[in-house]
């Protein structure tokens, strides 16, 4: 398959922030979930709030090491 007028480095690049949004934004919001529950007063369940930030960090973490095996080919091959 071809890439018309598409960039690799762009593509990449815009895959390194979604996997980092994937891994940062969930710690943020279980950073925020910790500091609600330590006052006693928290609406959410706990459980279902945990396991999808799982989820999310191990598509972030799938997605850079994705980008940075697609990186090593390339830089295997001599493209820039």
């Amino acid at each position: 398959m071809q890439n018309r007028g598409r960039d690799t480095t762009d593509w990449l690049s815009a895959l390194t922030i979604i996997g980092r949004i994937f891994i940062f934004v969930p710690i943020a919001v279980g950073l925020i979930q910790w500091i609600i529950d330590l006052t006693g007063k928290s609406p959410v369940d706990n459980e279902m709030i945990y396991s999808g930030s799982a989820m999310l960090i191990i598509c972030g973490v799938a997605t850079l090491i994705y980008v940075a095996v697609k990186r090593f080919r390339q830089g295997l091959r001599g493209e820039e």
